[in-house]
């Protein structure tokens, strides 16, 4: 009799592993299934971002340095060659690189510091004080990078705003 339960027993638990054997093989072939669903629904959304990759990498580099050249035209002192430096490469990426990958409303910003920075770059010639219109240039170079922001926020597929 013992050893009839230790028979059913063995039979018992080499039924149980079998059966588990048979279930983790179909729960691995249903997980596959739906990685693999999961993977075609998304292949889409994933290989159009990652063509645009170049061009937004491209953006985000001259995004950076337009909001640091701005940065520089504000702080810098005005008679300085760093400033006039900082001043002739903020008009080669307003009219060079930076209109090949900017939005709408980052040129807008752009024209608007523009127009300040050619005050100051007037000013900058004569002998008067330009402290007064440099200071100008702050609220601008932010609103200027706010928009740079926004747009790659845009760009990049982020919608959550940040101010």
């Amino acid at each position: 009799d013992a050893a009839g339960k230790m028979g059913r027993r063995a039979r018992t638990e080499q039924f149980l592993a079998d059966l588990s054997g048979r279930y983790a093989v179909l729960t691995g072939a249903v997980i596959a299934m739906i990685g693999a669903g999961w993977t075609i629904y998304h292949w889409d959304e994933f290989a159009a971002r990652e063509s645009k990759k170049p061009l937004l990498e491209k953006q985000l580099d001259l995004y950076a340095e337009a909001s640091k050249v701005a940065a520089k035209l504000v702080l810098l002192p005005v008679r300085d060659e760093t400033w006039d430096s900082a001043y002739r490469r903020f008009w080669e990426l307003r009219w060079g690189e930076l209109a090949i990958v900017e939005e709408r409303a980052v040129g807008v910003e752009m024209a608007k510091f523009a127009n300040k920075a050619e005050q100051v770059a007037a000013c900058r010639a004569g002998t008067d004080d330009c402290a007064r219109l440099q200071a100008d240039l702050k609220p601008l170079a932010l609103s200027l990078t706010r928009e740079i922001r926004a747009s790659l926020q845009h760009s990049w597929g982020y919608g959550q705003n940040y101010d």
